[in-house]
């Protein structure tokens, strides 16, 4: 899997300017489509293996343009960034999370609760991520390439 996935990401570098100027040119007019992503289960060691979603480069390309665009709009920002939301936050990233854990620790803390709601992306009301982000995102290229990239196919494997 991991080997699959460095070849295709080498693919795509190799020409990268002709595939990133194929995705403007699709996203311009609207005509951009998101494949079907594959589902795989990711190893993990001295645990079951977790499924994940492996979507195409070229999507995780629009999506990483998205979460940018979104990364970037303060009024979303507000609503994400909590003293304790790391996840997908610019100034925030792991090693600020465990500083934070840290900090709270020397303040007299003993124990953490770690949280993982199972099948998280597959379970939450995309309509009403939709209607949060039509309200606060005033792009509505954005939204519409946003919506198109909540609805995830997955293809079967052979």
């Amino acid at each position: 899997m991991l080997r699959e996935t460095q070849d295709q990401v080498k693919s795509f570098d190799s020409e990268s300017e002709k595939n990133i100027s194929i995705i403007q040119s699709q996203l311009r007019s609207r005509e951009y489509k998101f494949s079907a992503a594959r589902g795989v289960l990711q190893k993990k060691k001295n645990k079951k293996p977790r499924p994940i979603v492996m979507a195409p480069v070229k999507d995780r390309v629009v999506q990483r343009a998205i979460l940018q665009v979104l990364q970037d709009h303060k009024s979303i920002l507000n609503d994400l960034d909590t003293p304790y939301s790391f996840g997908g936050l610019q100034e925030k990233n792991v090693e600020k999370a465990v500083l934070e854990v840290q900090k709270t620790m020397r303040s007299g803390a003993s124990y953490f609760i770690k949280s993982d709601i199972k099948q998280f992306f597959t379970k939450i009301d995309k309509t009403k991520v939709m209607e949060i982000f039509s309200k606060t995102v005033p792009f509505e290229d954005v939204i519409e390439v946003l919506e198109r990239s909540l609805e995830t196919q997955l293809c079967k494997e052979d």
